[in-house]
């Protein structure tokens, strides 16, 4: 599984991040093709470059920037 240094998430639900990271895990083996969707705050722009990088490494079909 992706470990990640902090999770990065605006949902407010406690284990949501492990959650989707499953999911995303869950589709892969599935070959269901999923993709990483952000929106960019200034709260959160200094984390793109690990965003970018944790959607390599999830093998993230797309990935977008709102």
């Amino acid at each position: 599984m992706v470990q990640h240094k902090r999770p990065m998430t605006n949902s407010g639900t406690p284990g949501s991040f492990d959650l989707a990271i499953r999911a995303f895990s869950y589709c892969n083996e599935a070959q269901i093709r999923c993709g990483v969707r952000v929106t960019l705050t200034k709260e959160n722009y200094h984390e793109l470059k690990d965003l970018i990088d944790l959607s390599l490494q999830l093998g993230a079909y797309r990935f977008c920037v709102y």
